[in-house]
């Protein structure tokens, strides 16, 4: 229940809350057996005590409304006017300080060694006047001294930590100084006043004085600057003064308290007056808005005190409504002697169930229904709704289950996999650990589905899924990643180990009797063995040499054992090569590469950026295969040039059909190195834009950091030639190796892709916040616009918030989606941050 203006009330009773709240719900399942039963009615004597609660329940709301209306508004007019009257001398009190500042900088700058200073600039004065007694005695903050034409002469302020002058004082005092217009005059006015100037961290009292001789005589020399911080001691007397709790802070700093704040955005919308607000039933607070001594608001003065009348009320108020809750209280009793002790028991006993299901959280309980009455129809409402919640769990916990497993072995799916690799991943390179990553291939899997059909295949899968299960049972990960590939994941386990969890898959598949139509099946299967860090730089790049190391074991004739290495994957790159050219062609050939968009939103107004394009490749089994494989394998197999065409033409064609849907989003595409050299890619997609009717600066196109540095020259030609059409360019993964900012100022870069590694590791790493911040800065210079990528939660985006990143990239922002999950406007459906 809520009082006039927000005020909190006294609430009623819990009792009597819980006592109506039952017979609410008695009477709405009475009036509606689910069961079908004849419906029950309530008898006389619940319809009489329900009338008595009723007539005490308006008595009580009837005196709150109105000791609200009337004695609550009365108590907030009276502490409003406290507290302002409070705010008013906290103010004088404060001017007066200002003042007794000015009066000092007064006798400082009519003094004739302050006007000799200024002309001859003699040490004497510095080593005699400016020690660090002048600025305790003073209790000054910072002096400062400058010439007619606003420069600079003499700066010093008292450093807290060794209470000694340093040569230095606030930015925001000398941009005040050189913010001050240039005048011939002599008039007081123009270089002389006093009041309040917000600095970095504090609130300073500066009086600002012109240097004359003591007898007014002779031009100025200059002008003198005192700054006192309004620090404990100039609120302690504030404090004094009003008999209130006093606070101040700078109008614009980025760190106030939510309700200073708040405060704050109103006054500098409003018209200037002071803004009270009740906190809570202790403090009420009012706030004002203080101008600075160059006329911009400089602070929120914060006066709070204890609603002494509000309180006063509210303890009135309260007895009344105790008074009248034990006159309910005691009508209930009156009437609960004249129930049915039955009645009142089963309702106890009812409540007991209720409470104990509900305390052990098991929708599988019932409570007892036992009559068709009241309680019968209540209970039997209940247990029809924990039958239904019983229902939904289950089905819940299938969905769940389903979405990360594999339906046939119960393994973790592939993309379960891919969630715990990185966890792994990210985590032995946090601690220094290792881990490897076994890949797991089916010898001659094909001829068992061939022959025997595939309901003996899914038996042959489940069966070895069993045995992988066993052997691995003390691991963390085994997965399914589709059709007779499977993985397993061994932290804190280096390739010797790695290779003995090998051998016993091995014999155990080979000592292993798969008996099918009466026929018995020798079935080998081919492992690859991949450590982690150590054999690459991101979970990609180490999936995909655990599967080079796999295809070396089929290499060998099947039944073996491979452990990645450089040496290794050399000798299977020709049939690899044939493979996996062969896999790309078809796929390209029957439709099998998709691209899918993953949203880039403006950090700062969450606007859409360019959407980047993510390659999907389907095998011809329906498996998707990993974007980093592909790229891969078309690098090994000299298609690289081939697939970005393809994809360029394909972004192109994309962008088409969204144009001739009204939207006209910007897609940004990533090519391989191969693309640098390819001479006729300009003019083929000039060609392409322009049939399509597409702007080129639609089109991003994006560069990794290692193929720019392979190349500079070369890098800085093809950037001319893609300006030349119109496409925008990006420099993808910046960070990820031996970065150097020298090179940027060479390249005509639109966008700048920091690594997701700098990225994540700005909530922990403080090097890499600062090496983040620099990269923006340099890019800003530069008029290049930064993306952070790898933004996976809400405190990473506000970290890439507050170092300035232009754009977010990664899960927290949207993940991969298709193409016609965008809206009319080009922005993904779902609301992005």
């Amino acid at each position: 229940m809520v009082g006039v203006q927000g005020l909190p009330v006294p609430p009623l009773s819990a009792g009597y809350t819980k006592v109506m709240s039952l017979l609410r719900g008695t009477e709405r399942l009475a009036q509606a057996d689910p069961t079908g039963a004849p419906r029950a009615r309530l008898s006389l004597r619940w319809r009489t005590v329900g009338a008595v609660f009723l007539v005490v329940a308006v008595g009580v709301l009837a005196i709150n409304l109105l000791g609200s209306f009337f004695g609550y508004r009365l108590a907030r007019t009276s502490d409003e006017r406290d507290v302002l009257h409070g705010t008013r001398a906290a103010r004088e009190a404060l001017s007066l300080q200002v003042e007794r500042l000015e009066v000092t900088a007064t006798d400082w700058a009519e003094w004739d060694d302050s006007w000799q200073f200024m002309h001859d600039l003699s040490p004497k004065y510095v080593a005699s006047n400016l020690g660090g007694d002048v600025f305790r005695t003073a209790s000054l903050t910072s002096i400062l001294y400058t010439d007619l034409e606003d420069r600079t002469v003499l700066a010093k302020s008292i450093d807290t930590s060794t209470q000694e002058p340093v040569d230095t004082v606030q930015p925001q005092l000398v941009d005040l100084a050189r913010s001050l217009p240039k005048r011939a005059s002599n008039s007081e006015e123009d270089r002389s006043s006093a009041g309040l100037l917000e600095a970095s961290r504090d609130v300073l009292m500066v009086a600002r004085k012109r240097i004359l001789r003591s007898d007014g005589s002779g031009p100025p020399a200059g002008t003198l600057y005192f700054a006192k911080e309004v620090g404990a001691t100039e609120i302690g007397a504030m404090e004094r003064v009003t008999n209130t709790t006093t606070r101040l802070y700078g109008a614009h700093a980025p760190d106030l308290p939510q309700d200073v704040s708040e405060a704050r955005d109103e006054l500098l919308g409003g018209n200037g007056a002071p803004i009270v607000r009740m906190l809570d039933r202790d403090t009420i607070s009012a706030y004002t808005l203080l101008d600075g001594i160059d006329g911009k608001p400089a602070a929120v003065l914060k006066v709070s005190m204890v609603p002494a009348a509000y309180q006063a009320t509210s303890e009135f108020l309260k007895w009344t409504y105790v008074a009248l809750i034990g006159y309910g209280l005691l009508t209930m009793l009156a009437l609960g002697l004249m129930l049915n002790r039955p009645l009142l028991w089963r309702l106890q006993r009812l409540q007991q169930e209720l409470d104990a299901a509900g305390s052990v959280g098991d929708a599988s309980v019932r409570v007892t229904a036992d009559r068709n009455d009241e309680i019968g129809s209540i209970a039997s409402g209940v247990n029809s709704m924990l039958e239904a919640i019983e229902r939904s769990d289950e089905e819940q916990r299938e969905l769940s289950f389903l979405a990360s497993h594999d339906p046939l072995t119960q393994l973790v799916n592939r993309r379960r996999f891919r969630e715990e690799f990185e966890r792994e991943f990210d985590e032995s390179v946090r601690l220094q650990q290792k881990g490897t990553v076994l890949w797991i291939d089916i010898d001659r899997f094909k001829p068992i589905n061939d022959e025997f059909g595939h309901a003996v295949g899914d038996e042959f899968l489940i069966r070895f899924a069993d045995l992988l299960r066993t052997e691995s049972r003390s691991y963390s990960t085994l997965s399914r990643l589709g059709g007779d590939e499977f993985a397993l994941i061994l932290p804190h386990a280096d390739e010797s180990v790695a290779e003995e969890v090998g051998r016993r898959i091995c014999e155990r598949l080979a000592d292993e009797e798969f008996v099918f139509d009466g026929q018995t099946l020798e079935v080998t299967c081919s492992i690859g063995v991949a450590e982690y860090p150590a054999d690459g730089d991101n979970p990609d790049e180490v999936i995909e040499h655990a599967d080079l190391a796999m295809y070396t074991a089929k290499a060998r004739g099947g039944n073996a054992i491979s452990t990645y290495s450089a040496a290794g994957e050399a000798a299977l790159a020709p049939t690899r090569r044939a493979v996996w050219a062969n896999r790309i062609t078809k796929a390209m050939r029957d439709g099998r590469l998709t691209l899918n968009v993953m949203p880039t939103v403006h950090v700062a107004d969450g606007e859409p950026g360019p959407y980047e394009l993510m390659l999907s490749m389907r095998d011809e089994d329906g498996a998707t295969i990993p974007t980093p494989t592909v790229i891969s394998a078309a690098e090994h197999t000299g298609l690289s040039k081939e697939l970005d065409r393809w994809t360029l033409n394909r972004a192109v064609a994309m962008l088409a059909e969204e144009r001739s849907k009204g939207r006209t989003p910007s897609f940004s595409v990533n090519v391989s190195a191969s693309a640098l050299s390819d001479q006729q890619l300009p003019q083929t997609l000039a060609r392409s834009l322009d049939v399509a009717g597409v702007e080129p600066a639609q089109l991003v196109i994006e560069v990794s950091e290692a193929a720019a540095l392979a190349d500079i020259p070369r890098l800085q030609n093809f950037i001319r030639e893609m300006k030349a059409v119109g496409c925008r360019i990006t420099l993808d993964r910046f960070g990820s190796g031996a970065s150097s900012f020298l090179y940027l100022r060479r390249l005509d870069l639109d966008f700048l892709k920091i690594d997701g590694v700098l990225v994540r590791s700005l909530r922990t790493a403080r090097a890499d916040r600062y090496f983040v911040r620099a990269i923006v800065d340099i890019c800003r210079g530069l008029d290049i616009q930064t993306v952070a990528e790898f933004v996976e939660d809400e405190d990473l985006l506000a970290a890439v918030r507050e170092e300035g990143v232009d754009y977010a990239q990664g899960t927290e922002v949207g993940d991969i989606q298709s193409i016609e999950s965008l809206k009319r406007d080009g922005t993904p459906r779902e609301d992005l941050p």
